[in-house]
């Protein structure tokens, strides 16, 4: 982990966002109150949680004895977020990335974020605190938008403002986002965080379900037949009837993507090429929609203790059977026990523990089924031929056009140059 977050000064500013929380433990804010709810049970703060661990009188001391000695008001739910640290592992270790070593600004950018997310969510659920939740926030949606720009560039819908700020009037890049958040720790005092928390928010499309909804809009056309991809939208609809978001994806977001998704060439795809693009969708959203049976924000659910285990359970087997869909091993660990410190204590107790377990498997493989679609886009178009080269169809043309030229009696790229006299 540490040769993970090593580059770019990422282990020394992830190190002092934790002493940013602990810093405001130690000393809160008067206006948004990180309360000790082992000495005060009553206050308003520690029954207003809105997820059942935090509901039910559960806060523990952490680093006792220490100089990073905290009460922590949700203890699984905050450790849980180690997970998250996970994510970002996975980021670093992953050898596939379209564009090679190139593509640097992608990789730090998620792996930024997913470390952010890790200390942010953890700042929420051990704080119940204004701050913490927008320390939550942030990251998850810098995550999202990280992607949403490497697919809507590769489309070639980055120079259509509306397209890439989804909506926005501007935008700063996912690459600035992720930067100024993984870094507010070693550019901003504590006291500082909240405006500037306020500022990168307000600089890029921070509506992260809007944000995964557009990703999964365009990774379905392009990877199942236009029929199978209305079917998947239908039931997405269907699932949020009702949210803002949907509206603005299905009345304008739509419109205007599907023609640049309809002109994505593709060529003839290898079997197993078009298999991969179609697994891969299948395997990354199953995962995350067995997340979501979990975040009580979603689906309140009466989760049992009972069937929180068998919950955690069953993730393992949909987890492995997801790993084979997107091109991992399968089954890549003994149990589902050991993903983060705790878990075999946690898991079966708070349903949100097991949601920063699942969410952050199945976000780091929609980051990686992103890529992969980049890659594809990429590698195809590279495939199409200059102006002059024998073709059959027009898309597979740079120039778009295929056309009989006289001098070669086939078909051939562009327009043929006029001949010499005589």
């Amino acid at each position: 982990m540490v040769s993970c977050a090593i580059f770019n000064s990422l282990e020394i500013a992830v190190d002092a966002q934790w002493e940013g929380i602990v810093s405001y433990y130690q000393d809160p804010n008067s206006r948004d109150p990180w309360v000790n709810c082992i000495d005060h049970p009553n206050h308003e703060r520690c029954r207003s949680s809105q997820y059942e661990e935090g509901q039910s009188e559960k806060a523990e001391v952490f680093g006792s004895g220490t100089i990073r000695e905290m009460v922590i008001e949700e203890p699984c739910n905050y450790a849980s977020n180690i997970a998250y640290y996970r994510g970002a592992l996975r980021i670093c270790e992953y050898d596939q990335w379209s564009g090679g070593e190139s593509n640097i600004a992608t990789r730090n950018a998620l792996k930024r974020s997913f470390m952010a997310l890790g200390s942010g969510s953890a700042f929420m659920h051990g704080s119940q605190t204004k701050l913490g939740r927008a320390f939550d926030v942030v990251p998850i949606a810098a995550i999202a938008y990280t992607s949403y720009e490497s697919l809507i560039t590769a489309i070639g819908g980055y120079e259509n403002t509306f397209l890439r700020c989804l909506g926005k009037s501007h935008c700063a890049t996912a690459e600035e986002v992720a930067r100024r958040t993984a870094f507010l720790s070693l550019n901003h005092d504590v006291g500082k965080w909240e405006q500037e928390l306020k500022n990168i928010k307000g600089s890029f499309p921070a509506k992260y379900d809007q944000t995964f909804a557009a990703i999964i809009v365009i990774a379905a056309y392009i990877s199942f037949p236009d029929v199978i991809a209305d079917l998947v939208l239908d039931n997405l609809r269907d699932a949020f009837d009702g949210s803002s978001f949907m509206t603005f994806l299905f009345d304008e977001f739509l419109p205007e993507v599907k023609p640049l998704i309809d002109e994505v060439y593709l060529g003839v795809l290898e079997f197993m090429e078009q298999s991969d693009l179609a697994s891969r969708f299948i395997g990354s959203l199953g995962k995350l929609g067995y997340a979501f049976l979990f975040q009580e924000e979603f689906l309140d659910l009466d989760l049992s203790d009972k069937n929180l285990m068998r919950g955690t359970s069953s993730a393992f087997i949909v987890n492995g059977f997801a790993d084979l869909m997107t091109g991992g091993d399968g089954f890549p660990f003994p149990d589902n026990f050991g993903l983060y410190p705790g878990s075999e204590n946690c898991n079966p107790k708070s349903s949100h523990a097991l949601w920063h377990q699942q969410s952050a498997e199945g976000l780091s493989d929609l980051n990686l089924m992103v890529d992969y679609i980049v890659s594809v886009i990429e590698k195809n178009k590279a495939s199409q031929k200059d102006d002059g080269s024998l073709c059959a169809f027009d898309d597979t043309c740079k120039s778009g056009s295929c056309q009989w030229w006289v001098g070669k009696s086939f078909y051939a790229c562009g327009d043929e140059p006029c001949w010499n006299d005589g």
